[in-house]
């Protein structure tokens, strides 16, 4: 009667003890399933501020090229302005000369 007792102790040790694992490892799993998806989410919010970078730089090369344009214009009617004048002076001495 004792060894059936200590065999029927003996069977729920042992599936307390398979219970334990199955529930460790269970937790294992998603301790690491947890750590995957924050480094998932760490590696997208880095992604995240690198294209924002990208655009705030596109921007700024876009503002630097729109600024490029503009002085390069201004300067081609400057000096567009002062070759007109170069000719009408020069137009002006050859009446006089005629």
């Amino acid at each position: 009667m004792w060894r059936a007792i200590a065999g029927k102790i003996n069977d729920i040790i042992r599936v307390q003890t398979l219970a334990f694992l199955v529930s460790t490892l269970a937790f294992l799993v998603l301790t690491l399933v947890f750590f995957i998806s924050t480094l998932a989410f760490f590696i997208s919010t880095l992604a995240f501020f690198i294209s924002t970078l990208a655009f705030f730089i596109s921007t700024l090369v876009f503002f630097i090229s729109t600024l490029a344009f503009l002085v390069s214009t201004l300067a081609f009617r400057v000096l567009n302005a002062i070759a007109q004048f170069k000719l009408d002076m020069l137009v002006e001495y050859q009446a006089i000369a005629l």
